[in-house]
């Protein structure tokens, strides 16, 4: 009885946490902006007298590149020499920008505004690259200043895109990639258990974009006017204004459909149906993978949708690092050049016996007398390091230590290069490293077996039976946010009362 007064008194916590989240978020609906942060960059550094920084920024299909520019917040050390320090930034490897260096005081930050051009597109259509190039220095010589710490700039994932739209589609998206674009969830004022359902599975693929977005959500009635969001009701509960640019359908067929209703930036992607069981199809799409990546109209009647299940206890788990947020980059320059991957204990069913590291990069190969190695760190411990000698890549296996693990970790990949002898003699060359987040991954196998279920690792203590959850319906509309969280972690049953 005792324990499970706890259990009971624990979840009473963790939902009030969870409200106080939802409430206290800020909330950040200009859509004449696109950050490095929404896109799922994190800071990123240049330490060093030399080194660059690639990132490949996502366009949207009717973006008109023509009229949009790029704006990049850089923080410099406030020790640089400003006379011999400079970074350049390149698209499509095409140089486009360069600037000297120089912090005004201690918290300056640089602003450098790029105009973009559809000419700078990759050959899909779907990304610009940006590679931004520095050369830095606090001696008047760059060789002094090899291993001084205190040579570093910052690319601030404040950096962002100043969007402008055309009517015009450059290309066009997969249902899973237009739901990527959203970070807002609109339910109806009046919402049921469909609603709640719908709003979890949507707020589940959101969060796949990469755990630094936000997600949102809010409750419409009838007669608001909704922009940049996906909204989720039956089709009586939706905005008249949407319901009239909607597709004809009928009773038993449910809709998807993404809509410009203001002839503006504003989207609004509808998740609809006639009736519950046309709603229910629409909303078992959203779960079917194979459907929403496959399917590239802006429009979707649906006339069947079973819903689709998979195993969350099936071991082993494995998880590439793309799937934890991780970005593709090249790392290039000289002394330490390290990427840094998140994950947390929560992404697996339990604690692990046992968790493997598979790593794929690709590298520079060194010259005779150069020293390179390859260092990964577990929350700050060294788990593994080999030399790079005579390497032009790396693939292999490494062991993390379960007693190293806390609820949320840290994994460091760490390319060191260090040139042979003098560089004012010899001249030096920037090492590169990529490191390939599709194919390197977290395996995790085994399980720790606990006698007592604790909150240390929720929910993967709570995923081995289908957790139920007592709702009173009067609470329906604002629960959106927390049933979200619930459904990226757990099985679950709804009752009501």
């Amino acid at each position: 009885m005792k324990t499970k007064i706890s259990l009971l008194f624990g979840l009473l916590l963790f939902v009030q946490a969870v409200f106080a989240q939802a409430n206290t978020e800020a909330i950040n609906t200009d859509p004449s902006k696109r950050t490095l942060e929404d896109m799922g960059y994190r800071n990123e550094s240049i330490t060093g007298i030399a080194g660059a920084l690639t990132y490949f920024v996502k366009v949207q299909p009717r973006d008109d590149l023509n009229n949009m520019k790029l704006v990049l917040n850089i923080k410099p050390s406030p020790v640089l020499n400003n006379r011999i320090s400079a970074v350049t930034v390149s698209l499509k490897d095409e140089p486009v920008h360069t600037e000297r260096l120089a912090a005004t005081a201690i918290d300056s930050v640089m602003v450098i505004t790029i105009p973009l051009n559809s000419r700078f597109v990759q050959p899909d259509g779907r990304f610009i690259k940006v590679r931004i190039d520095a050369k830095m220095a606090m001696s008047d010589e760059f060789c002094k200043d090899v291993d001084n710490p205190a040579i570093w700039m910052s690319v601030r994932n404040s950096s962002y895109l100043a969007v402008a739209k055309q009517e015009k589609v450059t290309y066009y998206q997969s249902l899973k990639e237009t739901i990527l674009e959203y970070d807002r969830i609109s339910t109806p004022v009046n919402s049921d258990l469909n609603d709640l359902l719908s709003s979890g599975v949507l707020y589940a693929l959101m969060k796949q974009r990469a755990s630094l977005v936000k997600v949102k959500t809010d409750n419409y009635k009838e007669t608001d006017t909704l922009g940049n969001t996906v909204v989720t009701g039956l089709y009586n509960k939706i905005p008249a204004v949407l319901r009239a640019l909607l597709p004809e359908f009928q009773a038993g067929q449910g809709c998807i459909a993404n809509l410009i209703p203001y002839g503006d930036n504003r989207h609004v992607l509808v998740i609809t149906g006639k009736d519950e069981a046309g709603y229910k199809k629409a909303i078992n799409v959203l779960t079917n993978y194979k459907i929403i990546n496959s399917s590239f109209s802006y429009r979707m009647i649906i006339d069947n949708g079973a819903p689709n299940y998979f195993e969350k206890n099936a071991l082993p788990v494995v998880f590439s690092l793309e799937e934890l947020g991780g970005t593709p980059r090249i790392m290039e320059g000289v002394g330490a050049l390290k990427t840094n991957y998140a994950f947390s204990l929560s992404d697996y069913n339990a604690i692990p016996k046992k968790l493997t590291f598979h790593l794929e990069a690709m590298l520079s190969l060194l010259k005779s007398g150069d020293r390179g190695f390859l260092n990964v760190y577990l929350n700050d411990n060294l788990v593994f390091s080999t030399d790079l000698h005579d390497r032009t890549n790396f693939a292999g296996d490494i062991d993390l230590k379960p007693y190293l693990l806390t609820k949320n970790n840290s994994l460091i990949v760490e390319m060191r290069f260090h040139p042979q002898g003098s560089i004012c003699k010899e001249g030096f060359a920037n090492f590169f490293g990529f490191i390939d987040t599709k194919t390197s991954n977290l395996v995790f196998s085994g399980e720790k077996v606990n006698e007592f279920y604790n909150f240390f690792n929720y929910p993967g203590e709570f995923r081995k039976k289908a957790l139920k959850f007592v709702v009173t319906p009067s609470l329906l509309p604002s629960l959106s946010f927390f049933h979200g969280r619930a459904y990226t972690s757990t099985e679950y049953h709804h009752y009501t009362c």
